[in-house]
């Protein structure tokens, strides 16, 4: 369990506001002083609730939290520090992402037995956008119809439509959000260069999609330690191939964000570096992380980030605090986070209590769900022989046996 870990944030000055993603807490950090606090629990969920939400909307002094597996939209209006709950399914859904357009927010589910919908923010009322479901449910392969189709970065907006790239496999939709209709599909969509300049006309598996410029997007690939720079009407212009070691089945970096109009930063996923990309010169150049900067979990290192004046704010997913990238110097700063006695003591008291609930239950997984535990550690140990330029090579046998042996002292003395 990560002390904060989210999928998304919402920035007010120093302040960020997130909803915790092991845990149900809604909670204020300062970026300045690294302090966080715990200010409420979202309402109707049960207190050991985790991945409630997955993105936060600010629209005048009220925080809109879209569920993620949760069952309500949760609303916080912070002058008043109240809440109100709007039901979106009665049993729990997953939710891939979610876009704000003037006063709606269009939620998109990783599958299609739910169907997209809009959630108005002035009558709070759902409207499910069936039709449009099922139009681009006819271009799903049969078989694949049951299985995810977006996932957490296979959505992006563009003025007045919306890109989604089907996850895993490769087909790009747009959506008309002013009249709700699919406009266009994008089948097969295939690299036109491979990395060492040969034509090999192979199609991409896509991960994430992001917008570039003003025409052009960016492809992440699912397999592949590479990213494409994609136009709707000439196809993939361009393969950027990267040296990131690639370990089993992990996918290597989970989307591209466009920072400004010289560069773009590519996000890991279970790879260990971020990488600048120059779009006039298409120069790489790696960023090292910041010494006291370390992984947490086996899952993607990011997935929520703001953007400011040249700047990345990449919130925690799997790190130990957050990272701000002056992408231009090529350079990031680690800001850990420090919670108070009260809060940080209810922490500690309730992760241990969870813990052994999910020990005697039978249910304690470190990945939590994920397969091929051993694999994934052992690709976190293998990950971490990199530059000796941070220091020696932590001792991570010995933090597994410290820290299981403190944890059981500590059962006995309580």
């Amino acid at each position: 369990m990560n002390p904060i870990s989210c999928l998304d944030a919402w920035q007010d000055g120093e302040n960020v506001w997130l909803s915790n993603y092991d845990y149900n807490a809604l909670i204020r950090w300062n970026m300045d002083s690294g302090e966080a606090e715990i200010m409420g629990l979202f309402p109707r969920e049960p207190e050991d609730a985790g991945r409630l939400h997955r993105r936060v909307f600010c629209v005048g002094k009220k925080l809109y939290f879209i569920p993620y597996r949760g069952r309500y939209i949760h609303i916080r209006d912070l002058e008043q520090g109240t809440w109100e709950c709007v039901k979106v399914a009665e049993e729990e859904m997953i939710v891939a992402d979610a876009c704000l357009v003037e006063d709606c927010i269009w939620i998109f589910p990783c599958y299609l037995r739910w169907p997209i919908m809009l959630f108005h923010i002035n009558t709070h009322q759902l409207e499910r956008m069936d039709s449009l479901t099922g139009e681009i449910g006819n271009y799903i392969e049969e078989k694949y119809r049951k299985w995810m189709v977006w996932d957490i970065s296979c959505v992006c907006q563009r003025e007045g439509l919306f890109y989604l790239a089907e996850y895993r496999r490769n087909q790009i939709f747009c959506i008309d959000n002013k009249e709700g209709k699919l406009q266009h599909v994008w089948s097969h969509v295939r690299a036109a260069l491979g990395s060492e300049g040969k034509d090999t006309r192979e199609e991409v598996k896509i991960q994430g999609i992001t917008v570039c410029g003003k025409e052009d997007f960016w492809l992440a690939s699912l397999e592949k330690a590479e990213v494409y720079r994609w136009n709707p009407k000439e196809g993939i212009k361009r393969t950027y191939g990267f040296a990131a070691k690639m370990y089993g089945k992990r996918i290597p970096f989970l989307r591209v964000v466009d920072v400004d109009e010289l560069y773009a930063l590519v996000l890991p996923c279970h790879s260990g570096y971020l990488f600048r990309i120059h779009k006039r010169t298409d120069e790489i150049a790696k960023i090292p992380y910041p010494v006291g900067f370390a992984r947490r979990r086996v899952y993607s290192l990011f997935c929520g980030y703001g953007k400011e004046a040249g700047k990345v704010f990449l919130y925690p997913r799997s790190g130990n605090g957050l990272l701000i990238v002056e992408v231009k110097q090529g350079e990031a700063f680690y800001i850990p986070y420090i919670f108070n006695e009260k809060d940080g003591g209810y922490l500690a008291d309730f992760y241990l209590q969870s813990m052994r609930e999910q020990l005697c239950s039978g249910r304690l997984d470190e990945s939590e769900g994920g397969k091929d535990i051993l694999s994934d550690f052992l690709d976190e140990v293998v990950r971490r022989e990199r530059d000796m330029e941070q220091g020696e090579a932590e001792p991570i046998g010995k933090r597994i046996y410290e820290y299981c042996k403190e944890t059981c002292l500590r059962g006995r003395l309580e």
